[in-house]
This record gives structure tokens, sequence and C-alpha cells, in this order.
């Protein structure tokens, strides 16, 4: 991938370095203006021929290199020899086209590049050599940090290459789990940055098509996908991407207000024409009771029973004595009738509408609906508005909910209108 790009840096540093010189130190090298992944590669290779060769005469040598006088300055030396390692055109042009093949095509394709790199063909290897290895990347740090992390403390002996290349997957979409498509660009835009270091540039459709290719490399699909949705819209487009993203953003944002403002008009229609039926079914009930005539059958025995009332309305009444005329119950009814304390016994998921119970179970509750019951059951418990706001203020602290979010206020403000 861009071995052409590639062959045209080295052919232009080569030149600058070597025009008065046959061979250049590392220590000089790392003093030039070239990118930092580029230097960085070249130092670790170049330490590493020194490790090795180390190695090979602590095997042949009667000497203990390892005794803990020794070993500092074994360590030192080795450092000095690395830095005073001199390459002639042909030893650096190779460096420079394994430093360009590792950072160019892993800043475009993290996850592939960064397996190939690491797994060298094999199907397993070994955890210190995978990271070993990992030490050679410089840019989107989340990825070497959180595999080592991983290897460490699984205690893992070895990895197979689908299982890294899964663990990439699946540390990137950690990673990137509250990730806008603009948050995306901003991590991919260092692709664009390397290529102004090494002095190239990139036209705004070929680093559009390129976005995309990171994106799917890294499994953001859908991020892709929207991408390449809008594809012909930013060929006509006379800015770069992150004006055009906003562009689309802010109206893919206006419109979902839109839908969502459609939508709440359309079931607010609904509730008032349930409610005003509602009403009028009431109505026409209560109605018809009215006005349904009252038939009294009067029996033999039903008129008797007037005749005596009649007749005892005639007597004179005499003195009541009786603990009904003075006002007053005996103990043991006073008992039975106390005054009943007032309670709390609310319905909050009920009384709740529909939409909006769906949108707090998913975007506060992160759909665990059973979570969401649970926590409605406290609130249907509480005396007063002040206890359900401080449940309310550790749920949204709890969750990491914003306050002011749209689905929190209408939370809050369903809550306070039923509770307070």
């Amino acid at each position: 991938m861009f071995d052409r790009e590639k062959q045209v840096v080295i052919s232009k540093y080569c030149k600058s370095i070597f025009h008065d010189r046959e061979r250049i130190s590392v220590s000089d090298i790392l003093k030039l203006n070239i990118p930092e992944s580029i230097k960085h590669y070249i130092r670790l290779e170049v330490e590493k021929k020194v490790e090795e060769e180390f190695r090979e005469i602590k095997n042949f040598s009667k000497f203990n290199f390892d005794h803990i006088r020794v070993k500092p300055l074994v360590d030192e030396l080795k450092v000095l020899l690395a830095l005073t390692k001199e390459l002639n055109v042909d030893e650096l042009s190779i460096l420079l086209k394994f430093a360009l093949d590792l950072n160019l095509d892993y800043l475009l394709k993290p996850c592939d590049t960064l397996t190939s790199f690491v797994m060298r063909y094999e199907e397993f290897q070994p955890s210190s050599v995978v990271i070993e290895r990992l030490n050679y990347v410089v840019d989107y740090e989340y990825f070497p940090v959180l595999v080592k992390k991983y290897l460490e403390k699984k205690g893992l002996s070895r990895i197979s290459k689908i299982d890294f290349l899964n663990l990439l997957y699946k540390i990137d979409k950690e990673y990137t789990k509250d990730f806008t498509i603009l948050d995306h660009y901003n991590l991919f835009k260092r692709f664009k940055d390397f290529l102004s270091e090494i002095n190239l540039s990139i036209l705004n459709q070929a680093e559009y098509e390129a976005f995309i290719i990171y994106l799917k490399d890294k499994q953001q699909i859908n991020s892709a996908r929207f991408l390449e949705e809008h594809r012909d819209e930013f060929k006509s487009f006379d800015r770069d991407i992150v004006s055009f993203l906003k562009s689309i953003l802010h109206s893919s944002i206006v419109e979902k207000k839109m839908v969502e403002q459609k939508v709440d008009e359309k079931e607010q229609a609904v509730e008032e024409k349930t409610s005003t039926f509602d009403e009028i079914s009431s109505y026409d009930l209560k109605e018809e009771k009215l006005s349904k005539p009252v038939v009294e059958t009067v029996t033999e025995h039903s008129e008797e029973e007037l005749s005596e009332k009649n007749l005892e309305q005639t007597k004179i009444e005499e003195p009541v004595t009786s603990s009904e005329s003075t006002g007053f119950l005996p103990h043991e009814l006073e008992e039975e009738i106390s005054v009943p304390q007032k309670t709390y016994n609310r319905n909050l998921d009920g009384l709740m509408p529909k939409r909006l119970r769906k949108k707090v179970i998913a975007k506060i509750f992160n759909d665990d609906e059973l979570d969401f019951v649970e926590f409605m059951e406290k609130l249907n418990a509480v005396n007063n508005w002040d206890e359900a706001a401080l449940l309310l203020t550790d749920l949204f602290e709890k969750k990491n909910i914003q306050p002011y979010s749209k689905w929190a206020i209408k939370f809050t403000e369903f809550l306070y209108e039923n509770i307070k």
C-alpha cells in the first residue's frame, strides 16, 4: 500500500542525508526532522541488533555479564553502541522502508496491520514476542497499552492470530463506545498529519475514502455506512471533512427533532381524543342512569310498614340517654373507627405515558426494564418530592446521566407533577 509514495519519501530522505556523507550515526538520525514514529522504529531495530550481538558474546564468553556490578555497565555500553552505530545509504533505506510500511499502513488500517506485524504469518505467538513487537507502535497508543494489560492480567503464555485480532476489535469497541463520528475522525486525523510530516498531501476526496477504510478495518460498520451514504454529497462539497460532517450531523439532528416533535404531537392528539372519549362515555352513562324511570313495587307488606312508621311518628318522643344522642361512642367502637392515616400508595409506572416509559428505560436505564420497575417502586413509597429528588439525583450519578439531557428533564418533570 502506498508503495510509490513510500519510495518517493525514502529517495528524498536519503538524497538529503547522504549528499555530503557516506554514513550517518543513529544519534544524528534522531536529530533529523522526520516523524518520531520513524525514528522510534530505527532506534529499536538497532538496539535489537546490539542485544543479539551481546547474546552471542555471552554464549561464548567465560565472564559473568550479569554480575550485579557489571550489568549496569553492560546496559550503558549497549545504549552507547546503539547510538553510535553508523548506517550507510542501503542500510538506512531498508530501515526507512520497514518504518514507513508499519506506520503508514497502521494509521490507515490499525487492526489488520498490527495483527500482521505482531503475528508475522504465524498462527500463534508467545506473549513475550507480542509485547516486544507492540513496543514498536507509537500512535493509537490505547491498542498496545490495553493489549499488554490484557496479556498480563490473563497470564497467557501465547495467543492465536484470530484471538489477537478479536481482542483489538473488542478494545476499540470499548474505547470508542461513546464516540461520535467526529471523535473517530479526530483519531484518524493522525493519518493526514503523518502524511504532512513526510511532505505528502492528500486530496479531500481521497481522505474521505481513506476514512471509510479506517472505520471498516476497526469494525465500525455503522459509521462507515453513514459515510458511504453521504459520499455523493461530499463530492459536491467544497470544504474539508470536518465541516462536511458537522453540516450533515446538524441536518440529521434538526430532522430527528422534527420527527420526534411530530410523533409527540400525534401521541398527544391521540391521548386527548382518548381522554375526551372517556369523558363523553362517562357522562352518557351518568345521564342514562339519571333519566331511567324508577319503578317501585308496593306490596301489602310494604303498606303495613309505612302505616306503622306513620303511627310511630305521631307518638310523643321519649328522651333518649343512649350514647347515640350524646354524640359519644363507646371506647371499643372509638378504637375500631380510628381516623385512617395518610398513605402513599402510588402507581407512577402505570401513570407514565407509554412513549415516555419506553424512552426512559432506553436512555436512562440502558434497556434494563427490571431496574426501572424496581426504581419506580422506591418512588411509589416516598413521602414527598424532597425524598424523590434524592433518589433521582443518586440515580443520575450512578448511571452517569446528565440531569439536563432531554429525557432526564422529561422524566424529572413527570415525577414532580405526580409526587409534589
